[in-house]
């Protein structure tokens, strides 16, 4: 919970007005999905948010939860990622180490080889 609200204070500090208008979008197409998924109304969207199981909240709650959430990853997409540096080394070990496990494709198996 504490590395959530740091990363939303980050979120909210470095990212530019047009990144909050992004994350604005992004949290109108999901309670857009949302309304859509519980029946197509903003009050059966509701009902559906209280009802849920595994975390029953309040529809503007949840809103804004998402609002957050979307910021979150827009300022890792935007401030953190680009900062990530892997070596050509690292790499390369890396697909050494796991070529048979994820980069073999096997006889067979794939639905291409059966068609």
């Amino acid at each position: 919970m504490i590395r959530e609200e740091l990363e939303y204070a980050a979120a909210q500090k470095n990212l530019d007005p047009d990144d909050r208008r992004l994350a604005d979008a992004a949290t109108i197409y999901w309670r857009h999905s949302a309304d859509h998924e519980a029946g197509g109304s903003l009050e059966l969207a509701r009902r559906a948010s209280l009802a849920d199981p595994d975390q029953p909240m309040d529809f503007e709650e949840k809103s804004k939860e998402q609002n957050r959430t979307e910021l979150i990853r827009i300022y890792y997409n935007k401030k953190i990622y680009p900062k990530i540096q892997v070596a050509a080394a690292d790499i390369r070990e890396y697909y050494d180490r796991n070529l048979d496990k994820e980069f073999t494709e096997m006889s067979g198996l794939n639905s291409l080889d059966q068609g």
